[in-house]
């Protein structure tokens, strides 16, 4: 996945506190198309990347990510190449 884009994001949750994070626009070779490449936006929040040893400024546009999902289909594991 290559980034194209990046949004720094923070929002209320619904038990009050606040998330913070950043909104990650990559381009998803798995998904195959007819013409173009797929693409898709992935959240990202500062728990998940400091669990990854990365700050929001650690990712810049053009970089690859690794992304692994957990079994409920949540992102467990991101890395920057």
């Amino acid at each position: 996945m290559e980034v194209i884009g990046i949004k720094d994001v923070n929002f209320k949750a619904k038990d009050g506190g606040t998330v913070q994070g950043v909104r990650l626009y990559v381009t998803d070779n798995s998904v195959k198309v007819n013409a173009g490449v797929a693409c898709e936006a992935l959240f990202l929040s500062d728990y998940l990347l400091e669990k990854n040893n990365l700050r929001s400024g650690d990712i810049q546009v053009g970089d690859h990510l690794d992304i692994a999902y957990n079994k409920y289909g949540k992102i467990s594991f991101v890395g920057v190449q």
